[in-house]
């Protein structure tokens, strides 16, 4: 085996580096084709946006155990909350495989709670409905959580459900 290996080094070499390229553009012609059908916001739209923030999805313990800290970015514009990756994170399928790349109008959330994290870390949950109606839950984890809640209360979703005053746990 080693033999094959030493004469035909350059071989696969050539194979490794065509399979690697391959799946970098399946994964980039993906996230093209899927950002296309993202809605976009207008800048005046957005209410709130956060850059370098940690979450995890709660869809199964696999997700749970691997979400991304501080490289996702969360916007809320006046009738969607958005979570992704920051580039060159978006670009591959990490963010379908941990479940963290969300476009959730804000008719669909239906509940928001506070949990107390590891170091007092500022936690919030989101509970929403899913594309096929489902139920999910995201955890993220925001420097600044009242300027979240603040701009959900300001968008164009009435009436709104927030935790107020000392159930925020901060």
């Amino acid at each position: 085996m080693t033999e094959f290996i030493h004469k035909n080094i350059d071989l696969l070499f050539f194979i490794a580096s065509v399979w690697l390229v391959l799946w970098v553009a399946i994964s980039i012609v993906y996230c093209l084709r899927k950002l296309k059908a993202v809605p976009k916001s207008d800048q005046r739209d957005l209410l709130f946006r956060e850059w370098r923030a940690s979450g995890a999805s709660y869809r199964s313990l696999f997700t749970r155990l691997s979400g991304a800290r501080k490289c996702l970015v969360v916007t809320v514009s006046k009738t969607a909350l958005h979570v992704s990756p920051i580039f060159p994170l978006n670009q591959l399928f990490f963010s379908r495989i941990n479940d963290l790349e969300h476009h959730i109008p804000l008719e669909r959330i239906t509940n928001i709670t506070f949990k107390r994290g590891f170091l007092r870390r500022r936690t919030l949950i989101v509970d929403f409905f899913g594309e096929d109606c489902g139920k999910m839950e995201i955890e993220l984890t925001l420097k600044s959580p009242e300027d979240f809640l603040s701009a959900l209360e300001k968008s164009e979703r009435k009436p709104f459900f927030l935790p107020k005053g000392d159930s925020m746990g901060l």
